[in-house]
């Protein structure tokens, strides 16, 4: 696909001098029907497995024609001779697809807009046969014009337009109507072969694609320079950072949920605009405020407004609050760029004072690390959630004169140690303090970021019961996401709507905020019978080194979502395998492997090596960063890598198939709040790798576990429960999330080559097509 996301031929932004243009709703909402009717089309024609080049936006000017094909014209050379909404390039044939978002309410407008499409059409096919002189397209019809309504069905043409029944059978067979393209119809035109011996040669492929790279005055253009990845999510990014919001258009100046941004935001964040939540929580008078909003709504940036304005008008003491020392970095350089003094704490507040007015305490949290030793082998570090500094911070700074900000405040209640229950208590008497009802007090939360919704200690039922105690006046919801594409909030708002079925929790809606689209993402669902860390290794540096060639002209991150080790043993013992992640722990591993890697320092060392190879040329940041450290900061791509081992069935109390299920909804769940997390720091581009490995260990012990406690099973086997319940968790999965992405099943060891892409239709066939549970049958 060229460029690799939507050529949008309307930003999403109201024109300048909007007042003084006659009709200027109509024609905006006309704009942006037939930009959204294309995305429609792009995104089939991105799913067509076949070897093709797709160029959307196709312009071409009167002297590019007249290169061509000879004509006489008035028009200067510089003036746009034609343009067609898709051209389809295969080694067979050419096809020109135009789109229209015509509504179904005329005969007038029906027939208007199929013939100005054919007209269209007509000179991007002459072009084309100026072009590729010696194919005789004409004799064998190699070139296809198709023709789609995006907006009207088959059905409503054939019973209420007259204007197409009078059309000839040709005319009718080229046009493909709404029902038809959501049935895949246009995939099955482009499966049909052509019988006719047709070569399109590539010398025509190249002249058409550097026709489409060029803009009036033959010069390289700047706006179609998206043959690049890379540079087409910059593009993308930047009409995220600089576009207005236009999620609702109306008749007035502006849409009713869009206001100008107070001075404080134009002047400091650079921020033209605010939806009508958002202005209306940064000017409420209520002191005490709870804002739950999903990732990318924009709460971060109404806590730096109003520390801002606090500092600089009312010279009041600040404190903000926040996870990990990467959020306190980003505060601290906004808030230091808008002329305030920050001071960063991470040890104890009690030692911490502020030396003026002008002053904000920024508290951050350094997880601890601790030496596990893994019964012989070298001490490895893991990270150890210091809960007591969080609560003892909180503690001293409700007991001074500070206006306290917290941000991810679901943060603060993920944890192993029992210090949840605290916090919230602190939290809740504060807003019940009469007191210090002066106090500017605000937690922002998103609960969909909070790690263990669904787990054997039921912190879910905390987090619901802490908001049922909270005053319903002082609670705030945002719901647009601002921040990522429209693909990339879609793909949250799936996992959204997964993680709401086995959490049992009612969570806020998430919709896009504006119309912009970019690039299809990927996830690649990686699984190995085994835990050979050499295996693991060799296919996580392929597929992160793959990610990167595409993506060497963007700023990055790689999220490594566990950071562990990836394996303690290099064999297996079928006798008496136990479970890779606490084998060490019982002293069975009697031959360690010498070279134990983990994800961070993998992709740590196939960044350094990338940049080497690339020596100067690469100018763009790669940042490899941790799960933990990930919270509240954003890039224009993201590769994520999530290990998804199975849990320790041993450790736990699994008595019955119910707890079997909790434990497994536990686990999916898990998975889903690393990912939620992953994919939200992405504005642009995201490509998730999930690691599932251990299924053998995994089902050998729940074997052990069923026999020891005699459960029954309804399902059958233990190898049949298993693959029943991951086939189900992948198929659900698929299914939310291939309109957004592409979604791959890989058989970890033979490479990215032997990606498997699949519909619904034989998602049931994904297991035995990689042999997972071969090993047992």
């Amino acid at each position: 696909m060229f460029p690799p996301a939507p050529l949008c031929k309307f930003i999403d932004k109201y024109p300048d001098n909007i007042e003084n243009e006659p009709n200027w709703v109509q024609r905006i909402e006309k704009q942006q029907r037939e930009y959204e009717a294309e995305v429609k089309v792009y995104r089939l024609l991105e799913d067509v497995k076949e070897n093709m080049i797709v160029i959307h936006g196709f312009r071409f000017t009167h002297q590019q024609y007249n290169l061509f094909v000879e004509h006489d014209c008035t028009k200067k050379d510089i003036d746009e001779e034609g343009e067609i909404d898709f051209l389809v390039i295969n080694d067979k044939f050419v096809t020109l697809i135009e789109v229209k978002s015509t509504s179904c309410d005329s005969e007038e407008k029906f027939i208007k807009s199929f013939r100005k499409a054919q007209k269209q059409q007509a000179k991007s096919r002459k072009l084309v046969i100026g072009v590729d002189k010696e194919c005789k397209v004409i004799e064998y019809e190699a070139i296809r014009q198709l023709i789609v309504f995006t907006s009207i069905t088959r059905k409503h043409a054939e019973e209420n337009l007259d204007s197409y029944n009078s059309l000839t059978h040709a005319e009718k067979h080229s046009i493909l109507f709404k029902n038809d393209i959501e049935n895949w119809a246009l995939m099955i035109h482009f499966k049909c072969t052509i019988k006719f011996e047709i070569k399109v040669e590539m010398k025509t492929k190249w002249i058409l694609l550097g026709l489409w790279c060029m803009n009036n005055q033959n010069n390289k253009d700047s706006v179609t320079n998206g043959c690049d990845l890379g540079k087409s999510i910059q593009r993308v990014d930047h009409l995220l950072r600089t576009s207005e919001i236009t999620s609702s258009l109306t008749t007035g100046n502006r849409s009713p949920l869009v206001k100008n941004a107070p001075q404080i935001f134009q002047d400091y964040l650079k921020i033209k605009f605010l939806t009508v939540s958002q202005l209306t929580i940064f000017e409420s008078k209520q002191n005490k405020l709870c804002i739950r909003g999903p990732a990318g709504s924009g709460k971060t940036i109404l806590i730096m407004a109003k520390v801002i304005e606090m500092v600089k008008f009312t010279n009041e003491n600040v404190a903000i609050i926040v996870l990990n020392k990467a959020t306190a970095e980003t505060y601290s350089k906004v808030l230091t760029q808008a002329g305030l003094k920050t001071t960063l704490c991470q040890g104890d507040v009690r030692y911490k004072s502020l030396k003026s007015k002008e002053q904000v305490l920024i508290k951050y949290f350094q997880n601890r690390l601790k030496d596990l030793n893994l019964g012989g082998m070298e001490t490895y570090p893991v990270v150890e959630v210091n809960e007591e500094d969080r609560c003892s911070s909180l503690t001293i700074l409700l007991q001074s004169d500070y206006h306290i900000f917290i941000d991810d405040f679901h943060g603060f209640t993920t944890g192993v140690g029992n210090k949840t229950d605290r916090v919230f208590e602190q939290v809740l008497a504060e807003f019940e303090s009469k007191s210090r009802s002066r106090r500017t007090f605000w937690i922002v939360n998103d609960i969909l970021q909070q790690g263990f919704l669904y787990d054997y200690t039921k912190k879910h039922k905390n987090v619901k019961e802490f908001f049922s105690r909270l005053n319903p006046d002082s609670i705030r919801e945002l719901s647009d996401n601002l921040r990522n594409s429209y693909e990339i909030t879609h793909m949250l708002s799936g996992i959204k709507n997964i993680r709401s079925k086995p959490a049992n929790t009612m969570f806020i809606e998430q919709q896009p905020g504006h119309f912009i689209h970019g690039p299809k993402g990927n996830l690649h669902f990686l699984h190995s019978l085994t835990s050979s860390p050499f295996v693991i290794e060799d296919f996580v540096k392929e597929a992160v080194l793959k990610e990167l060639k595409k993506l060497k002209n963007t700023d990055l991150a790689i999220i490594v979502a566990d950071d562990r080790l990836l394996a303690l043993e290099e064999s297996f013992n079928l006798q008496y395998p136990p479970n890779t992640d606490y084998m060490a722990h019982l002293g069975m591993n009697p031959q360690p492997t010498p070279h134990i890697p983990h994800y961070e320092q993998i992709c740590k060392d196939i960044t350094s090596d990338f940049h080497d190879s690339l020596h100067s040329r690469r100018k763009n940041r790669i940042d490899v960063i941790s799960y933990e450290d990930s919270f509240s900061s954003e890039w224009p791509a993201v590769i994520g890598i999530l290990d998804w081992s199975f849990p320790d069935v041993l450790n736990k109390e699994v008595t019955s198939e119910d707890s079997i299920e909790e434990m497994f909804a536990e686990w999916y769940d898990q998975l889903l709040a690393r990912m939620y997390i992953t994919v939200s720091r992405a504005r642009v581009y995201c490509s998730v790798l999930i690691i599932m490995r251990d299924v053998r260990c995994f089902i050998i012990d729940l074997r052990e576990t069923v026999e020891s406690h005699n459960i029954h099973l309804a399902s059958g086997t233990v190898t049949e429960y298993v693959k029943r319940k991951i086939t189900q968790i992948i198929k659900d999965m698929a299914n939310v999330f291939q309109k957004y992405l592409h979604f791959s099943l890989v058989s970890m060891g033979s490479g990215l080559t032997t990606e498997s892409y699949y519909r619904e239709e034989d998602i049931s066939e994904l297991f035995s097509d990689f042999n997972v549970f071969g090993f047992l049958q």
